[in-house]
Parts: structure tokens; C-alpha cells; sequence
């Protein structure tokens, strides 16, 4: 009777071993982990303030072009758009490569230069300029500015 308690008195024991080495080998393993990580101050990402596309240009106006910009037709002239001539004073956009027109849309919706100049220049995103626009957008072949705003 007695090896019969000995021997689960040391079965527990062994179990009881086993128990508390895997917990601190656990707590070892999570020790060295938060021991190599490193804290980040800051990250930073950067992207290209234009990307090329088939059909145009995508274009992110810079902080620095917004400021320097009183009106939207001064912000679109400062990012000297290919075959767009931007009239600051007289406040048009005309093509200069008669392809047709220029074709307005404020985040999808198409505009005309009165909703331009109501634009607050710190709302502008994105312009989107179209050269070769599809039938999606118009009938004839027009120049497209997408502006995405606020």
C-alpha cells in the first residue's frame, strides 16, 4: 500500500513539475519578445504627389501649392496642367490643343466655373485630370478635371 501512495504522491509531484516549467518557459518566451520590440516615435509615410494613369494624371496638391493659392483657378494654374491654360484674372479653364471643352466634375458631379470659384482651396484632395476621357463621361472628346473636395 505504501509504494502504491508513494508512486501517485510522485505521479502528482511529476505532474505538478511539469506543470510549473511550462509556465515559466511561457513566461520566458514572452519576456524575449517584448524585450526585442522596439517603440516607434513617429512614422511617416510619403507617396508621389503625382501618379501617370492611361488617361491623365492623378495629382495631390502639396500643402505649400494650397497656401501659396488664393482661389482654386490659382491652385490648378500652379500645377501647370498639359494642355490646360488657366485664367487666374478672367477665372476660365480653356483647352489649348482644340480637343474640345473642359469638363468640370466636383467629386462626380459636373460643375461649372461659378462652383470652381466657390471652392474653398484647403478642400481640394485630388485633381483627377482626364486628356482622353471614355464614353462614360461625355460624348465628344473632351479635357477632364475631376476635382475631389471636402
Amino acid at each position: 500500500m505504501m509504494t502504491m501512495k508513494k508512486s501517485k504522491l510522485l505521479t502528482a509531484m511529476v505532474m505538478l513539475w511539469a506543470l510549473i516549467s511550462c509556465v515559466e518557459i511561457r513566461a520566458q518566451e514572452i519576456q524575449k519578445v517584448s524585450n526585442d520590440s522596439i517603440a516607434l516615435q513617429e512614422v511617416v509615410v510619403k507617396a508621389a504627389l503625382v501618379v501617370n494613369k492611361e488617361d491623365g494624371k492623378l495629382i495631390f496638391p502639396s500643402d505649400i501649392q494650397k497656401q501659396r493659392s488664393f482661389s482654386v483657378f490659382s491652385l490648378l494654374g500652379k500645377l501647370a496642367l498639359p494642355h490646360i491654360r488657366v485664367d487666374e484674372a478672367g477665372r476660365s479653364i480653356s483647352a489649348t490643343d482644340n480637343k474640345g471643352e473642359v469638363q468640370i466634375r466636383i467629386n462626380g458631379i459636373l460643375a461649372n466655373m461659378h462652383d470652381v470659384q466657390m471652392l474653398d482651396v484647403a478642400s481640394i484632395m485630388s485633381v483627377d485630370y482626364i486628356d482622353s476621357p471614355g464614353v462614360r463621361y461625355t460624348s465628344v472628346r473632351d479635357n477632364e478635371l475631376y476635382l475631389k473636395a471636402l
